[in-house]
């Protein structure tokens, strides 16, 4: 069947159910909003092609080529397009469904507003492609790259990072949850206001990192690297950071409540109005760090150094401090709040 025929033969309302395309020159045809059913395409060429509010179901497009396509608004469920071609293509909100996308090439390609849910990308390319508000959810992204592309607002949502390639991406405001960056080295990376709530950072390096209001709500960063980083008004929330370092970083306002940080290194970071009520910083190193206006109400800082730093104004309200090691300038701070001790007593009393 050749394109015209298969053209006409969309447009009247028929299904393309169990067609053999395979290796077919289809460039530059118009099948918007046709319904493909178990059709092979495999090799095809649909160059150009328009799938506009098409649906495609169970299709076979392993090494189709679609550079230049139009797939706005298509529907692609357990679709396969291994190795396929989709350079420059436009997929603007697009949704896929248990697709593959095996070694697939989008590089160029826009994708805003994709949404693509269980999508195999195993050494996929999406170098340079527009990634504006896309999503990827549950996706298989091993060997992925996304060199120099733009992931603003992307979401990405429990996938593994760890051999993902975003060298000169632009990460703004982009979702990244509960997935695996473990052990990479990130140094210098610049992540504009991310979120990476629930991410696993364990041993990854973030040595002056660009960060600032990025997320780590409860996220774990055991071992991790953040020294020198740039992180003012980063949210780490009930992050677990046992050993974390952040030696000499910028951590302005930055808020810590609830973390676990024994033994986490904070030498000389600035630390200027932080919040770290209610954190367990047992053993933590915070010497010659900038305290000014901190909050460690009802935080452990047990056996925790502190020698050098400024607490001018800092508040000490009911910490833990068992063999702490102070500095002279904890005379500036202030300890207990008597009222709010009989407010929290009160309030402990009447709700058991």
């Amino acid at each position: 069947m050749i394109r015209d025929d298969l053209v006409d033969f969309v447009h009247s309302g028929e299904m393309a159910r169990g067609m053999d395309l395979a290796g077919k020159d289809l460039a530059g045809g118009n099948f918007n909003g046709g319904i493909f059913e178990r059709s092979n395409l495999a090799g095809a060429n649909l160059e150009g092609a328009r799938f506009e509010e098409a649906i495609l179901m169970g299709c076979d497009l392993r090494g189709a080529r679609l550079s230049g396509a139009n797939l706005r608004l298509a529907n692609l469920y357990e679709c396969n397009l291994e190795g396929a071609l989709l350079v420059g293509a436009y997929l603007g909100a697009v949704k896929v469904g248990s697709s593959s996308f095996v070694a697939a090439d989008f590089s160029g390609a826009d994708l805003v507003i994709a949404s693509m849910h269980k999508a195999d990308l195993r050494r996929a390319k999406l170098d340079g492609a527009n990634l504006d508000r896309a999503a990827f959810l549950d996706a298989l992204t091993e060997g992925l790259s996304l060199r120099g592309a733009k992931v603003q607002m992307m979401t990405m949502l429990k996938v593994d990072m760890r051999t993902v390639d975003f060298t000169g991406a632009e990460l703004d405001l982009a979702v990244l949850l509960d997935s695996n960056f473990a052990g990479r080295d990130l140094a210098g990376a610049r992540f504009g206001r991310c979120q990476f709530r629930g991410c696993d950072f364990t041993g990854t390096s973030l040595r002056g990192a660009e960060l600032t209001q990025c997320s780590f709500h409860g996220a774990t960063l055991v071992g991790a690297d953040f020294s020198e980083a740039r992180a003012e008004r980063a949210i780490f929330l009930e992050a677990k950071a046992q050993r974390a370092k952040f030696a000499g970083a910028h951590l302005h306002q930055a808020i810590f409540q609830k973390a676990e940080l024994d033994e986490a290194d904070f030498s000389g970071a600035n630390l200027y109005q932080t919040n770290f009520a209610g954190a367990r910083c047992v053993a933590a190193k915070l010497g010659g760090c900038e305290l000014t206006y901190a909050d460690f109400s009802e935080a452990d800082l047990s056996s925790a150094d502190l020698a050098g730093a400024t607490l001018h104004r800092a508040k000490l309200h009911r910490v833990v401090s068992d063999k702490t090691v102070w500095p002279a300038s904890k005379a500036t701070a202030y300890g207990d709040d008597q009222e709010l001790a009989r407010a929290q007593e009160w309030r402990r009393t009447h709700s058991s």
